[in-house]
This record gives structure tokens, sequence and C-alpha cells, in this order.
């Protein structure tokens, strides 16, 4: 069935429910791991839709389907070669005269060129020459994504009304629940950041291409607390391999530097996009509030200091809140720890004690970070995939699961 067309919000969009999205090498579930992916399903809270109205809404509802290499691979039997076909032409964006179509970003709107259709997306029927991941996966209703082609997405105020306001007049109605994943199709560019701030209020999930990706965010500390090897350890992450049987397909890592006041807005903005972030301990951490729920963040803690500051600060309330999950990683190895700069200077008799040098200059050390330790903590935050129940598990009765050591 073609999708139709929303006069006045000029939105086209596909809706792909009750299947569970798979990408090359990184979603697949075997028939092995059917039970597990059976007992996941039965923790997710599964979103609540409508299916008779949503066609009133411009929607198209399929199942059974993988997102692959931007391909739509069809398990249903209407698609499989053979006496059952009977349909090729699944959905055709590109039928309507005037949509949808998306704006080059970092140009002029009234550019020549920056007008850009929206590619015919592409429907097969598996096949056995398929990738391994995508021959016999093991589908679920817990993660349901709502794919969309956004009309003119770099402009906020269009995207606004041709995309947001739809959406939030479905949830309202009842057609969908906050449980759906808004899923933007974006021709391999990078949504900006408004789309996060501007679903907030309407879903419990980040905003996601169909790609599924994974950002980690690391607090850049110019002066004391700092990460020694910080600009190798940004460009480790974005080469990382993240492990298998995850619900993401890659990983995308950045610098951000909540001391800069002039950004501050913009980078609490990005902190409503991450699923992960990692800093030295200090109150930069504290900005982990700001961050969606069911995300995660690591404190790394210096040598001979700070055990009991993020069990108190952080380990406990987030154990009892069980909205944005605290990890940790410990230091222990003095190879990795390097003098605070602090260590220099002279300071009165009255403060020179052995309790305020434990205190100060332990915790002002820098520290080399430990990649393998890094990719093992952030692996186990990936493939728990924002479990509430899950974390809750590790927290109560295996907190050692939780914490690292270098």
């Amino acid at each position: 069935m073609r999708c139709g067309k929303k006069r006045r919000a000029r939105i086209l969009q596909l809706c792909v429910v009750h299947l569970f999205v798979l990408l090359p090498q990184t979603l697949a579930q075997s028939e092995e791991g059917s039970s597990q992916g059976s007992s996941a399903s039965s923790r997710c809270s599964r979103p609540v839709i409508d299916e008779d109205r949503l066609q009133d809404h411009a929607c198209t509802l399929f199942s059974k389907v993988c997102i692959d290499q931007g391909r739509f691979v069809m398990f249903s039997d209407e698609m499989r070669p053979g006496r059952t076909f009977w349909r090729d032409d699944v959905f055709d964006i590109t039928q309507t005269a005037d949509g949808p179509f998306y704006n080059v970003p970092g140009y002029l709107d009234n550019f020549k060129g920056t007008k850009k259709a929206y590619r015919k997306p592409h429907f097969r029927g598996n096949s056995s020459a398929d990738f391994h991941d995508v021959l016999h996966p093991d589908f679920d209703d817990c993660s349901v994504p709502l794919v969309w082609w956004p009309w003119w997405p770099f402009n906020p105020g269009d995207f606004f009304l041709s995309s947001l306001a739809p959406f939030h007049a479905m949830l309202t109605s009842g057609v969908i629940d906050e449980n759906v994943r808004y899923t933007p199709v974006m021709e391999g560019l990078t949504s900006p950041g408004y789309f996060q701030w501007y679903f907030d209020p309407i879903t419990h999930f980040p905003v996601e291409k169909p790609d599924d990706l994974f950002r980690i965010a690391f607090i850049e500390r110019k002066h004391k607390r700092r990460i020694v090897n910080f600009e190798e350890l940004v460009a480790s992450c974005n080469l990382w391999q993240l492990p298998e049987g995850t619900r993401y397909s890659r990983v995308e890592c950045w610098a951000i530097n909540l001391d800069d006041s002039e950004k501050y807005l913009e980078n609490l903005s990005q902190l409503r996009s991450v699923d992960a972030l990692v800093g030295m301990h200090g109150a930069g951490l504290i900005n982990h509030n700001f961050m969606r729920p069911n995300t995660s963040f690591i404190e790394i803690l210096p040598c001979l200091f700070g055990g009991e500051w993020h069990d108190y600060s952080f380990q406990v309330p987030s154990k009892k809140q069980n909205i944005i999950f605290a990890w940790k990683i410990q230091a222990y190895n003095p190879v990795h720890c390097h003098p605070s700069r602090l260590e220099s200077h002279t300071y009165r008799p009255d403060l020179s004690t052995e309790e305020w040098v434990t205190g100060s200059l332990k915790r002002d050390q820098d520290l080399t970070v430990d990649l393998y330790q890094l990719g093992v903590m952030l692996g186990r935050i990936a493939s728990m995939g924002g479990d509430r129940d899950e974390y809750q598990q590790k927290a109560w009765h295996d907190p050692d699961y939780l914490y690292g050591a270098q």
C-alpha cells in the first residue's frame, strides 16, 4: 500500500512496526540466541499502535523487515520470489510531484542545487546470499522504528511543522505511544541537534537514523584532572568495533568542553543525543542530569582516590532512581597516573597536611586512560542497550559489573 501525503504538513512517512531492525554484523540474533531474545522482549515496553488508524496519518505498516545497507529486506511471503510473490513496488516516495525533498546544509536554501529529492527506497525479499546476520534474524517487537523522510530537515521551522507536529498529533490521539523510535532518513547527513530537543517530550528514545548510532561524548578538561591521551582516546573510539549482538551498528565519538560558557546551551543540547558520557571525576559529570533517561555515564577516578565519592554521589542515586546509569573506572596502576600540576605550587603551611595532600593532590592527578578497559565498559553499556531492568539487576546483585579497573 502506498503512502499518501499530508497536504498541509507536507510529510511523507513510512511506519515500520513490529520488527527488530538489523544491520550488518551488529544486530544479529541467531536461532541459538532466540531464547535470549524472547527474554529481552518480555522485559521491554512494547509500543502501543492503533493499526486501523495508521492510514489516516499517511503511514504504511510492515512486519518482519530488516534494514541492511539502506535497503529494506522483507521476510513476508508477498515479497519472497516464487508462487507467493505478488508485489514488487512496495513503497514509492517519488510519485508525488512536490516531495519529499531535503535541503543540503551549509548553504542558503535559495541557492541552486540545495533542494534535493530523496532516493526511492529499495525493497526486496530475503535471500540465501544475505550476510549471516540477516539470514536468520530473531524478530521481536521491542524495537519499533517509525521511519520517515523529513521535509526540509535542516530548517528548524519546517522540520517542526512537517515532522514534530504530525507525530505529536498521532501521539495525543492514541495512534502511537512514546515507545516508538523516531528514525528519520538523512541521506548520509548528520542530524541537527534540535531534532532531539524537539522530540524529547514525546519519546523515551533518541532520534535515530536507520543505522542505530551509538553516541559517546568525552568531557575535555584543560587544567587539572586531564586525560593525557585525550585526542588518541577520541580518535580510537571512532574506530572502535562494537560488540556483536547490540542494537547499534556503528559508533560516533566527540569531545565536549563543559567549561565553555559561550557554548553551554549548545553542549546541553548535545548531551541530549548521547548514549554514554565519559569524564574524569569532577563537577562536569553532574551534567549527566541533562541526558535522556536510560543512558549512561562513566566516571574515571585517579590512583588512590575517589571510590567513596562515586558511590555516594552517583552510584547510590543511580541505583535508587534508575533513570540514568552510573559506571566507574578506578585507576590503580601508578604508571597511568601523573602528578597534579598543583604539586609544583607552594601552599600555606596550614594546608600542607597529609589529609589535604591526599584529598586534593591525589584527586587532581592527570591520567592516561587504558583504551582496552574503557572499551570493555562501553561494550557493556552498548550491550545493555538502556535496559532498566538489567541495570537494576546488576546494580543490586552484581555491582562489580558496573566497575572497571586499570
